[in-house]
């Protein structure tokens, strides 16, 4: 499992790594995909550390040690607008999503072992 290196992502990510490695290990348990299906989950999954929890994360840290300039930064002022905003704040919370990935996409006719 991916974990970021701190400032606020490892619970977010971590989740979805779950839910993810759940969808394969039951994909190849059922017969619905061969042990591959866990090649793709190590490659999306990494890709989505890379992409998106990595950043997002390393960008919580640093404004941790840089409060002077918080006001001015442009996550927290998106945050302030969210307060306000429900619309925008729905749009936020969706972004989560992009952390998520369906395996089941993947899932083959795949026969389970000793069948």
């Amino acid at each position: 499992m991916l974990t970021a290196r701190g400032g606020g992502m490892g619970l977010t990510g971590g989740l979805a790594d779950v839910g993810g490695l759940y969808d394969c290990l039951f994909g190849i348990y059922a017969g619905k995909a061969d042990e591959s299906i866990l090649d793709k989950y190590d490659e999306i999954r990494r890709e989505k550390y890379r992409t998106i929890i990595d950043p997002i994360s390393s960008g919580n840290l640093r404004r941790l040690w840089d409060p002077e300039n918080i006001e001015k930064d442009e996550f927290i002022q998106m945050v302030k607008r969210a307060e306000h905003d429900k619309e925008f704040a729905r749009s936020m919370a969706a972004g989560m999503g992009a952390v998520m990935h369906d395996f089941t996409q993947y899932y083959t006719d795949a026969v389970p072992k000793g069948s």
